[in-house]
């Protein structure tokens, strides 16, 4: 069946060209733009009757040629369709992916997802995948057949993540990103669905830190100053964050005064924008004290301007994440050295979402709002986020039971 789009046709066509000896002819999946071709393969080779007749057949053979040639031109064509929605289409492009895709040990295919990934501005995303990979790696090689995970093998590698002093909050992230990566491979015809090992493997993952800062924390930040600008101005950033939802760095840094829309940030977070199936934008309501950072560090009000001085738009994706990383490392160096002098828990930015979460949780704000404020998917996602109940909190109860 021939496939269209923008300018992009795909079609299966027999290669006459190249008989084989056994009279049969390659299926290949040739893809045509701007009057040039590429032609794919599909490991199917059939003779002219059989393939005039591939439609409507019933024979068992030709059936399974057929669905293996429709995943071939499935592979195909959803690699050509991200392309094109990434506008990054060209057959130089397609031909670089589609080889690897065409090479289908597991190495394989994690690092096409990888290229992918940085295709579509995921710097920090494919970050994980190569660690990922490496890990594995070092555990079975550089050639692992798709064929070869299995229940077992999952067990002897994440016993070889313990082994290896792993956390288990990191074992976990590095098996769902394995399971991701098969998932992906399902996807694309290579491997079976129905069949996966991750069907009965169960990924365990730690509780997580209960790292969040109390409004008291909160208010000493807000209110500290030593009579540094630098000092003033990372604090500001970093109660600029918690203000906005608990934004992270990369979301901050690439804010533009055209997100703000009726006195509200819009923005949607880029640590999820390629994972979740619906994209939600976050609101964030700009009150007085982040105008006043605005004001005091931002760039002049322009739409096309970003808020805060730290991009001109010219930057790539992998100058950006740069540029990120060296931000959220003097925010975090600054924001240690004002809670060690505050005598407070240790803050980072990463602190900022989690308190965010957990002060409204314990000033009543309903779940829900704050599973929205914060951009999850479902409210079990948020409940992670949440920390336990102060100590306040758990004296107050306790004493309930002392009037018994």
């Amino acid at each position: 069946m021939k496939y269209s789009r923008q300018g992009v046709t795909i079609v299966s066509i027999i290669d006459s060209s190249h008989p084989r000896k056994d009279g049969t002819y390659p299926i290949r999946i040739r893809v045509t733009y701007l009057g040039k071709h590429r032609y794919y393969p599909t490991g199917v080779s059939l003779g002219e009757l059989e393939w005039d007749s591939l439609t409507n057949t019933r024979n068992r053979e030709l059936v399974a040629a057929r669905k293996d040639i429709e995943m071939a031109e499935q592979m195909v064509r959803e690699t050509v369709n991200a392309l094109i929605e990434d506008d990054m289409f060209s057959l130089e492009t397609l031909d670089r992916l589609l080889r690897r895709k065409n090479d289908n040990t597991l190495n394989a295919i994690f690092r096409n997802r990888i290229e992918e990934l940085k295709l579509t501005d995921s710097i920090g995303n494919s970050g994980v995948y190569e660690t990922t990979l490496k890990t594995i790696e070092k555990f079975a090689g550089e050639k692992i057949a798709l064929d070869s995970i299995t229940f077992a093998w999952l067990q002897r590698f994440e016993n070889y993540m313990k082994a290896s002093g792993l956390s288990t909050n990191t074992i976990a992230i590095r098996l769902r990103t394995l399971r991701a990566v098969y998932n992906y491979a399902q996807g694309c015809g290579l491997i079976r669905k129905g069949n996966s090992p991750f069907n009965d493997y169960k990924i365990r993952s730690g509780q997580g830190r209960k790292n969040a800062l109390t409004a008291e924390h909160i208010k000493l930040i807000r209110d500290y100053d030593d009579g540094l600008e630098t000092t003033r101005k990372y604090r500001d950033y970093w109660m600029f964050l918690f203000y906005c939802n608990g934004m992270n760095v990369a979301d901050f840094i690439q804010l533009k005064y055209s997100d703000i829309i009726d006195d509200e940030i819009f923005f949607q977070r880029k640590k999820t924008r390629n994972t979740l199936r619906s994209l939600r934008d976050i609101r964030a309501v700009v009150n007085d004290h982040m105008w006043g950072i605005i004001n005091r560090w931002g760039n002049p009000v322009a739409p096309d301007n970003y808020i805060f001085p730290h991009l001109d738009g010219t930057e790539s994706p992998e100058r950006i994440k740069n540029k990120t990383q060296y931000l959220t490392r003097i925010i975090n160096r600054r924001m240690a050295q004002i809670s060690e002098k505050l005598g407070i828990p240790h803050v980072s930015t990463n602190v900022a979402r989690h308190s965010f979460a957990t002060i409204l949780k314990n000033k009543g704000v309903n779940i829900a709002y704050i599973s929205e404020a914060l951009g999850h998917s479902d409210i079990k996602t948020t409940e992670i986020y949440l920390s336990s109940f102060d100590h306040e909190s758990r004296k107050k109860m306790s004493d309930l039971l002392m009037d018994l």
